[in-house]
C-alpha cells in the first residue's frame, strides 16, 4: 500500500505531489469530475488515508490523475483500448510492462472477482501481440509502444534533448527508441566523439562501457587499432574472451616483444 523505497501511496501509486497537483488543477480543468471524486472520500479518514485504504476514492483518484495527462474516457470502452490507456499514460514508454501482461492480468483478476463466474469480455491476443501492430513495435522481449510520430512527439523531444545533454543516460534508453530517426543522429555524432577520445587515451575505453553495442563497439574498435595493449585491459571480462580482440591484442604483443619493446 506504500511504496518501499518512494513516496507513492495505495495499489495505485499515487505521489503526495500529484495528490496535491490534482487538488489545484482538476477543479478548473474539469469541476464535475472533481466533485464526483470528492463524494466517494470518508470525512472520518484523513486525505493520505483515504486514499490508501479507500478503494472507490483511490480508484477515482487515479482516473482524475490520468485525466490531466490527457486519458480520454471514451477510450476505455474495451480491454484492449483499456490496456492501451494504461500504457501510454500510467506505465509509459519508460514502464516495463506490456500490454498482452495488462490484459491476462485483467482478465484473471476479473474472474477471480467473479467466484468462478465466465468473463464475458474476451479480448483478442492478436491485438496485442502483433509486433507491426499500430499499437505497439516488437522489441527484444517486451512491447513498447512507439508510435510513427515518435520523434515529433512530446516524449521523443525529451529524449532528444536529454540525450544531449547527458549522453551517460544511453545505457537506460528503451532498445526500440534507440531505432528512432532522431535518436539515431545523436548516436552518430556522439560515437564519432567518442572515438576521437578513446583514440587519444584508448584506456578510457571502460568509461563507455555501458553504452549501447551501437556507440561501444566502434569505440573498442578503434581503441584497440590505437593501442590494444592500453585498451584490452579495461575492457569487459566477456569482450577480453572475444577471438578477434584477443588476436589483435596478441598481435601487438607479438610485435612489441619482436621490437624488443616489452610491455606499455
Amino acid at each position: 500500500m506504500r511504496q518501499v523505497k518512494g513516496p507513492a501511496q495505495s495499489v495505485w501509486q499515487i505521489e503526495p505531489a500529484t495528490a496535491r497537483d490534482l487538488h489545484e488543477r482538476l477543479p478548473a480543468r474539469s469541476p464535475l469530475m472533481y466533485r464526483k471524486i470528492l463524494a466517494l472520500r470518508d470525512p472520518r479518514l484523513s486525505e493520505e488515508e483515504n486514499i490508501v485504504t479507500n478503494l472507490d476514492y483511490g480508484a477515482a483518484f487515479c482516473l482524475g490523475v490520468l485525466s490531466l495527462k490527457g486519458l480520454d474516457f471514451a477510450r476505455l470502452s474495451c480491454l484492449e483500448l483499456r490496456a492501451l490507456a494504461w500504457k501510454e499514460k500510467y506505465n509509459t514508454y519508460l514502464g516495463k510492462g506490456t500490454l498482452e501482461g495488462y490484459c491476462q492480468k485483467a482478465m484473471r483478476y476479473a474472474r477471480a472477482s467473479l467466484s468462478g463466474q465466465s468473463l464475458q469480455e474476451p479480448f483478442d491476443p492478436a491485438l496485442v501481440r502483433q509486433p507491426d501492430n499500430i499499437f505497439a513495435k516488437r522489441d527484444e522481449e517486451r512491447y513498447l509502444l512507439l508510435p510513427a510520430d515518435f520523434d515529433d512527439s512530446e516524449i521523443g523531444r525529451y529524449y532528444a534533448r536529454k540525450l544531449r545533454e547527458e549522453p551517460q543516460v544511453f545505457a537506460e534508453v528503451p532498445s526500440a527508441i534507440l531505432r528512432s530517426h532522431n535518436v539515431r543522429e545523436i548516436m552518430g555524432s556522439l560515437t564519432l566523439e567518442l572515438v576521437r577520445k578513446v583514440q587519444q587515451n584508448p584506456a578510457s575505453i571502460g568509461e563507455y562501457a555501458d553504452m549501447p553495442e551501437e556507440i561501444f563497439a566502434p569505440l573498442v574498435v578503434a581503441a584497440m587499432n590505437e593501442n590494444a595493449l592500453l585498451c584490452y585491459p579495461n575492457l569487459p571480462k566477456a569482450l577480453q574472451r572475444d577471438p578477434d580482440i584477443l588476436r589483435l591484442y596478441e598481435s601487438q604483443m607479438l610485435l612489441r616483444q619482436r621490437l624488443g619493446q616489452g610491455s606499455p
